[in-house]
């Protein structure tokens, strides 16, 4: 394995080559995430992964991935909803009740 792609993948994306690999087939498993006719999976959650991992417009992402804005808007929200529809299988979400000020507050 190349390390300098490897460093570029963890500097990049907050993931090791791998654990990008392995995410992308849990999104497509569970989340059903599935590849369109221009942009393979892999690139749908790299994308995802590097607006998030450093807080990017998409005009940034835009310029290094050569997509369109509106095709990385519809990437990134199906990678969104892959992931909220597979995390019921890794994410135990526990109630909160808010009680006297702060329940005010939160309505």
């Amino acid at each position: 394995m190349n390390r300098g792609i490897e460093r570029d993948c963890i500097e990049q994306l907050r993931l090791s080559k791998s654990a990008s690999f392995n995410f992308c087939r849990i999104l497509q498993e569970k989340g059903g995430l599935v590849r369109t006719r221009n942009v393979l999976t892999t690139e749908e959650v790299a994308m995802f992964l590097h607006i998030l991992a450093h807080n990017l417009k998409y005009r940034v992402v835009q310029f290094s991935y050569s997509r369109s804005k509106e095709t990385i808007s519809r990437q990134f929200n199906d990678v969104l909803k892959a992931i909220m529809k597979g995390s019921k299988d890794y994410l135990n979400f526990q109630s909160c009740t808010l009680e006297g000020v702060e329940s005010n507050k939160w309505r």
